[in-house]
C-alpha cells in the first residue's frame, strides 16, 4: 500500500468555479426579474414553495453555484441538437419586457433569427424521477421567457442526480423536455405577473415613502 507522506487540503468557493465556466452577468436592479416575480406567485398561489427575499445561506449559494455548473456542462447537448435541426443556439440571452427582465439560459432561433424555442437549464437531486411537467415553477419560469421571446416552445434539460445514499442503486440521468405552451395561456400568464408587479411597486412605494 502506498501512503500519503503529506497533504494539503484547500476549499475553493463553488461559486467561483461556476464563474470559471460562464462568467457572472451584472444584475440590472432597476427592473423586476421574472425569477422575483414567480417566487412572489408561489407565496399568493400556494402552487409551489414561496422563498422570502433574503440574502442565501452558504449552502444556497453552492446550490446555485452547481445550477451554474450544471448549465455550462450541459450547453453542448443543446448545440448538438440545434446543429442537428438546422438551428442556432444563443445563450445566456437577456429580455426585457414591460419593466420586466427575464435572464434566459438560451433560446434557439431559425434561418431568419426567429426565436423558435427558448432554453432553461435544470438539476434536480430528489428521487424518484418525476416529469419536469409537473414542477408548476420551472413551468411559470418557462411560460415567461416563451412570451417574452414571442414564441410557444421551450426546452428544459434536466439531469437529475439522486440522493447516493446506496451508490451501487444510484441512477443519474439527464432528459431534455420539449414543452409547448398554448399562447392564450402565456398571455394569461404574463397578465398575471404585471399584476404582481403593480402590487410588488405598491408595496416598495408604500415602504419607502
Amino acid at each position: 500500500m502506498v501512503k500519503a507522506q503529506s497533504s494539503r487540503t484547500e476549499e475553493l468557493r463553488l461559486m467561483d468555479v461556476s464563474y470559471s465556466l460562464d462568467p457572472q452577468q451584472i444584475r440590472d436592479e432597476s427592473y423586476d426579474h421574472v425569477s422575483d416575480l414567480i417566487n412572489e406567485a408561489g407565496k399568493y398561489t400556494h402552487e409551489y414553495k414561496y422563498y422570502p427575499p433574503d440574502e442565501p445561506t452558504p449552502e444556497g449559494w453552492n446550490r446555485m453555484a452547481l445550477g451554474r455548473i450544471i448549465e455550462a456542462c450541459l450547453r453542448p447537448m443543446v448545440q448538438e441538437r440545434c446543429d442537428e435541426l438546422g438551428l442556432r443556439f444563443f445563450p445566456s440571452e437577456v429580455a426585457k419586457v414591460d419593466g420586466i427582465i427575464g435572464s434566459l439560459d438560451g433560446e434557439v432561433r431559425d434561418d431568419n433569427d426567429r426565436v423558435v424555442a427558448v432554453v432553461e437549464f435544470k438539476s434536480r437531486n430528489w428521487y424518484p424521477m418525476s416529469d419536469i411537467t409537473e414542477n408548476k415553477k420551472c413551468l411559470a419560469q418557462a411560460a415567461s421567457y416563451c412570451y417574452m421571446r414571442g414564441c410557444t416552445e421551450a426546452w428544459i434539460p434536466v439531469l437529475s442526480i439522486p440522493p447516493f445514499t446506496n451508490p451501487m442503486q444510484a441512477n443519474p440521468q439527464c432528459h431534455i423536455y420539449t414543452v409547448t405552451f398554448d399562447q392564450s395561456e402565456l398571455d394569461q400568464h404574463w397578465a398575471i405577473l404585471l399584476k404582481l408587479r403593480k402590487k410588488h411597486k405598491e408595496n416598495h412605494d408604500n415602504d419607502t415613502g
